[in-house]
């Protein structure tokens, strides 16, 4: 499977939803990974990647159980 715009904006917009308007105000651009960004860009970018049609629901692993 390659990585597709659809995934690599699906990843993008899943960590920037993390960061709110406090960390903004001091300069946090980035969530600390700590934070729980890794299931959260896994489940987006695995839903981006079964909307695009880049692979099927029963392809896709759910890899929230396992981050």
């Amino acid at each position: 499977m390659c990585i597709n715009e659809e995934m690599k904006i699906a990843a993008a917009r899943a960590i920037s939803a993390m960061v709110d308007e406090v960390a903004l105000a001091k300069g946090t651009v980035v969530p600390d990974i700590f934070d729980g960004v890794a299931p959260r860009v896994a489940q987006a970018v695995r839903d981006a990647a079964i909307k695009s049609g880049a692979c099927r629901p029963g392809e896709a692993q759910d890899y929230s159980a396992i981050c």
